[in-house]
Formats: structure tokens, C-alpha cells, sequence
């Protein structure tokens, strides 16, 4: 962790040593659990919020740096983009900073609108089939399960990769009910069980 966290949390320090979003996200709480890290997560999460494009996606690796054709495509993946909301979820429920929350609101709202807006099966005769469709997530790319057993796992070739609809959309799911709570924590009238069951219902943006 020491060797890590120089200005940004970076993955190993063996390999990239870059600012994975999806590595931070996974590695909060146990960062938080051994060292004082609100202020360098603090800093962290800026950089994030200045990375964030339009569409409400960030890059996989924060600041910025490296192949555009690898960290770009791989930024919308769940898991990685999901650290747009469940680092300031674990950060209040650490430190009960509301402050930090009502800072980086918008951020995490956009991000969750860039989710909502690709749900639903990517095949048209799927999603015409299925009448659950707005509850699937799986457009865009996804790294989906990266340990997962071999008998299990989908082959990817340079040619197809697999959808990964279970991954993509247990992440649609438990981070939009984790952003309906945080959002229930500073605003009074949205209670966190409220919050809560909005966002295992899907909210529309306009909701969030």
C-alpha cells in the first residue's frame, strides 16, 4: 500500500502502476481500514472528477495515462466506472463525511445516467423478448469476471467477446441502490430505505 499510494492509488508495483478506478474501488475499504486515507482519497476522487466526460463516463485509469484504444474502451466497464460511486459511498460510510458527498453528487449521478441510458439487452429480438429487458445491462464493453473457473468461462477472441449480462447488471443494480442511499443521506426527505428500493426499481434519471 505504501509502495501504492503516491498521489494516486495505483494497481501493483509490479506492472502499470496506474490510477485503475476498478482496483480503488475494490481496495477502499481495506485502505481506509489500515491507514488514514480521507485526504488522499479526497484529491483522488478531483482527479476523477475532472477525467469525467460528457456522457458521465471516465477513462479506466485516473489521471490519464497510457493506450487510448485500451483505457477508453475499458473506462465504461462495471466494476471499474462503478468507483464514480462506490468510493464516495464507502468514504461516508467510513468517515460520515456528507460534505464530500454533496461535492461529488453530480458525478456520481451522471454516472449512473450513462448506466441507465444503455440498459437492456444489445440483440433487438432479445430485448423484444424478454420482458425484464430494462433491468439488463450489457451494452458497451465489460470485463466481466476475471476469476471466473475456466470451465465456466466465455471465450474472447480478438474477433467476439461475450456480452457478460450477469456481471454487468448484478453492477446496475447494487450501484444504483448504493447510490439512492447515499443520496438519502443528504437529502432529508429520501430516506435511505426509500432510497434504497428506488434504486432496486431503476429509477429514471430524472429520479436519481
Amino acid at each position: 500500500m505504501k509502495g501504492n499510494f503516491l498521489d494516486v492509488p495505483t494497481d501493483c508495483p509490479t506492472r502499470e502502476r496506474l490510477g485503475w478506478t476498478g482496483d480503488a474501488q475494490v481496495f477502499f475499504d481495506t485502505a481506509a481500514y489500515l491507514m488514514g486515507v480521507a485526504s488522499f482519497f479526497r484529491k483522488w476522487l478531483r482527479d476523477v472528477q475532472d477525467a469525467q466526460a460528457n456522457s458521465g463516463k471516465v477513462a479506466a485509469v485516473v489521471p490519464y495515462n497510457g493506450i487510448a484504444m485500451m483505457y477508453d474502451a475499458t473506462g465504461g466497464s462495471v466494476g471499474w466506472g462503478d468507483a464514480l460511486v462506490l468510493v464516495q459511498y464507502r468514504f461516508w460510510k467510513r468517515y460520515g463525511d456528507t460534505d464530500l458527498i454533496r461535492e461529488f453528487y453530480p458525478m456520481m449521478r451522471a454516472y449512473a445516467t450513462f448506466m441507465l441510458a444503455r440498459s437492456g439487452h444489445k440483440d433487438k429480438q432479445a430485448a423484444a423478448a424478454n420482458p425484464y429487458n430494462r433491468y439488463v445491462y450489457e451494452k458497451g464493453f465489460h470485463l466481466g469476471e476475471w476469476l471466473e473457473p475456466e470451465e465456466f468461462r466465455d471465450k474472447v477472441s480478438g474477433r467476439a467477446a461475450p456480452p457478460r449480462t450477469e456481471e454487468p447488471t448484478a453492477y446496475l443494480h447494487y450501484t444504483l441502490a448504493h447510490l439512492a442511499e447515499t443520496r438519502g443521506g443528504i437529502t432529508p426527505r429520501c430516506t435511505s430505505r426509500a432510497g434504497t428500493e428506488r434504486g432496486s426499481r431503476l429509477a429514471s434519471p430524472n429520479q436519481l
